[in-house]
């Protein structure tokens, strides 16, 4: 049985942007704010949860992990009015800090199996929109917070993402598949951890 902290971290409503054709998934501390701002400034669809499967490439765009991690904590105690104190590494409560693995598995469950997802680096957001929204100027926190050892394989996934799957189109067994060839004990913590990935079990490697 699924907590509400599950239905906050991976809500049931999933919404992707078309773009003038290209399909944007946005990602919380990923200028997200920019892609949605300027999506409904030009009106632009939004497609949601079973629509998702028609789709046959999805672009997302990823960020450093640590830095991620840093910006996510301080916005969501900003928002909550919250101190460090509030935060135990490794136990994620809000979507801001949430690994940039898990917004792909909520996208998982809702694409077709031979649908793909394209990555990009943040510094190609440019090339969709000229907005930049920064911010609300939150509390300066310790970043050694993101060196965790409680984060460690959740950083590890993420950074296997970025670094060898920004720049190519890779369908969600693909995804899978790779990071548990690349790091099985990454791979197994994290899946392990995460009650909620079971209800997307199509999209993971048997093992």
């Amino acid at each position: 049985m699924f907590t509400k902290l599950d239905d906050i971290l991976f809500p049931n409503k999933v919404e992707v942007i078309d773009y003038d054709g290209k399909y944007i998934y946005p990602i919380f501390k990923n200028a997200s704010s920019s892609l949605l701002e300027h999506a409904k400034d030009n009106s632009y669809k939004v497609i949601v949860n079973e629509q998702i499967r028609k789709l046959e490439t999805i672009d997302v765009f990823l960020r450093e992990p640590k830095a991620r991690y840093v910006s996510g904590v301080a916005t969501y105690l900003f928002n909550n009015n919250l101190d460090i104190t509030a935060i135990t590494p490794g136990v994620f409560l809000d979507r801001h800090y949430l690994p940039q693995l898990h917004w792909l598995i909520n996208l998982m469950r809702y694409m077709d199996s031979n649908s793909k997802i394209h990555f990009h680096s943040l510094e190609m957001i440019k090339e969709f929109t000229p907005l930049r929204i920064l911010p609300n100027k939150v509390k300066v926190i310790d970043t050694s917070i993101a060196d965790h050892q409680d984060l460690e394989m959740y950083m590890r996934l993420d950074n296997l993402i970025l670094n060898q799957l920004t720049g190519q189109s890779w369908t969600p067994n693909q995804i899978m598949t790779h990071l548990l060839a690349q790091d099985p004990m990454a791979y197994f913590t994290v899946i392990g951890k995460t009650q909620k990935l079971a209800e997307v079990t199509h999209v993971l490697p048997s093992t």
